[in-house]
């Protein structure tokens, strides 16, 4: 079981999601998809943790001063590179409240896990397992547009399970 801090999204902004899922999927690539209702956006990945470790982590974060927030999405984009794509993903436009979270997440936790050297604001569409036909793939990744924008009332600490694709909320930080 993996634990990590996320921002949940809203109704309406995953339902845009998986029209935009919809839109990129075809014969021209396999894609695992991410399920409806787990949309999140990552704010900083634990891993798996023993259960002292955890409540060290709780305590923690309980001492976060959280401000509510709205953030917008931007475009489609793929991870590493277009050379090399393993994940689909929507952009979040840069906001500075929800950097000013992360940033204080990555200080309160520190010297546990050390600090984050790659981090992306981004919403996971689905993992690319295999890419068939690079030109359809990109026309419809370049073509797809999502726009939106959500409030943010709270962050969460989570844990999922990849063997069955669940994810259990631990604590709820507003």
């Amino acid at each position: 079981m993996s634990i990590f801090i996320a921002i949940d999204v809203s109704d309406e902004i995953k339902e845009k999601l998986e029209k935009t899922q919809n839109e990129i999927i075809g014969d021209f690539a396999e894609i695992t998809l991410v399920k409806l209702g787990t949309f999140h956006l990552t704010l900083k990945f634990l891993g798996n943790i023993s259960s002292i470790k955890l409540e060290r982590i709780k305590e923690r974060l309980k001492g976060i001063n959280f401000k509510n927030f709205e953030l917008e999405l931007t475009k489609i984009g793929v991870f590493p590179d277009r050379k090399k794509v393993k994940v689909i993903w929507v952009g979040v436009k840069p906001n500075r409240k929800c950097e000013d979270l992360r940033n204080e997440i990555e200080e309160r936790l520190r010297d546990m896990f050390g600090l984050d050297k790659f981090f992306k604001m981004h919403l996971t569409l689905g993992r690319v397992k295999l890419i068939k036909d690079a030109n359809t793939f990109f026309e419809k990744i370049d073509g797809a547009e999502i726009q939106g924008s959500f409030k943010v009332r709270n962050f969460k600490l989570m844990s999922s399970n990849i063997i069955d694709d669940k994810y259990e909320t631990l604590e709820v930080y507003e």
